[in-house]
């Protein structure tokens, strides 16, 4: 791993918020459309904490005024990921060179994870009323500024099973907890992390039947999703400390998940809640 040169005291604290999409109800838990949930489960809960550089630690809390379960703290950037593997070292030379020059962008992030309880077509709700909260005073929805501050994270069935997507701003794409976001802020100018659940086979995207996107995962997927996850949270990683469009070039190529497996091959579900019917199968 290479030495990274961290700038202190000369760049400002950015914030940022990062919402998972999905359904609250144990009868929701471990399904592909709460797939949003679990990857800002993960990162809090066992990547977080697991960070060289980890600043005041925080614990998740019912936010009523909010509409969501709340994590909030302070992280400052660290030369190693937990799991040894720094995806700018790993994708791109010119990136690590600078970054060893001039640090990140980003040295500390004032971060809060939110898991809106309004369930996913009402998502946007939590979300708009998370921005106007003084405490943390994003900028207002209609600012430019938004757009790498709020970050939504999401399945999507118009990306394969096995990849994920960062993308600057877009669309809905189908998916009711963007569209929800969309209308609530007033704006598609905000990053997200769109996970791919894939449609079922022979089926259109976005005519996926509703019961697969709400279905717990299959064998097959259930032994990949430890690498989706893990490789999601070292993008995140990325976001926090670099922005949007880096992680978009880390995260986005095609077969990067094949080469992340490469370098992991004993990743495993041992920080995943899975059921254990389903580990049986």
């Amino acid at each position: 791993m290479s030495e990274v040169k961290v700038v202190q005291g000369v760049k400002p604290v950015v914030r940022r918020l990062v919402v998972g999409l999905g359904n609250v109800g144990h009868e929701f838990h471990r399904t592909r459309h709460n797939v949003g949930f679990a990857v800002c489960k993960l990162f809090v809960n066992e990547y977080l904490p697991k960070m060289e550089s980890f600043g005041e630690s925080g614990e998740w809390k019912l936010s009523k005024s909010n509409k969501c379960n709340l994590y909030s703290t302070t992280c400052a950037f660290s030369q190693e990921s937990p799991l040894g593997l720094d995806l700018v070292d790993h994708v791109s030379a010119r990136a690590t060179e600078k970054t060893k020059t001039n640090g990140v962008p980003f040295s500390t992030v004032k971060l809060a994870v939110s898991l809106p309880t309004t369930y996913m077509n009402n998502s946007g709700q939590s979300v708009v009323l998370f921005t106007k909260n003084n405490s943390f005073r994003l900028k207002r929805p209609n600012s430019k500024n938004l757009m790498d501050e709020v970050l939504v994270v999401h399945d999507d069935v118009s990306i394969p099973f096995g990849e994920i997507r960062f993308s600057p701003k877009g669309g809905d794409a189908g998916q009711n907890g963007v569209k929800s976001v969309i209308k609530c802020l007033g704006t598609e100018n905000f990053p997200r992390l769109r996970i791919g659940i894939g449609a079922p086979k022979g089926e259109a995207p976005l005519k996926a039947d509703a019961q697969y996107v709400i279905g717990r995962w299959d064998c097959i997927q259930l032994q990949q999703l430890p690498y989706i996850l893990n490789f999601a949270c070292e993008g995140l990683r990325v976001y926090l400390h670099r922005g949007v469009n880096l992680a978009a070039s880390c995260c986005n190529y095609k077969n990067c998940m094949e080469e992340y497996k490469r370098l992991h091959p004993r990743c495993s579900f041992e920080h995943f809640e899975v059921d254990d019917v389903a580990m049986k199968c």
